[in-house]
């Protein structure tokens, strides 16, 4: 995928309901008692791309303790093109992201 295409896939994907969604990292924290996990979800505007971003660690601290989940950070933001284009190479999700898109609404 070229930057160029992404311009191209907003326009089309924005009048839909299309959200692109993907872990980060995933990783054990606190030996086998939880996890570390970092998402995004994706979704197409007219003039922009819409981020959203959440990390969470979850698991049990100390044996027999429930379950907890923390939000470490979470944020939304726009992103232009060639923000996006940045962000999906370095981590390396551009293939992923292509492959997730609906080919059927990309060609009306």
């Amino acid at each position: 995928m070229k930057l160029q295409e992404l311009s191209t896939y907003r326009k089309k994907l924005s009048s839909t309901d299309f959200i692109y969604r993907a872990d980060l990292f995933s990783k054990a924290i606190w030996g086998d008692m939880g996890e570390d996990c970092a998402s995004i979800h994706v979704s197409a505007q007219d003039d922009h791309w819409h981020l959203h971003f959440i990390r969470t660690q979850s698991g049990e601290p100390y044996p027999l303790a429930d379950t907890v989940c923390n939000v470490i950070d979470e944020y939304e933001k726009d992103l232009d093109d060639e923000a996006l284009f940045d962000l999906l190479s370095m981590h390396q999700l551009i293939q992923d992201f292509q492959t997730s898109i609906p080919m059927c609404q990309i060609k009306k």
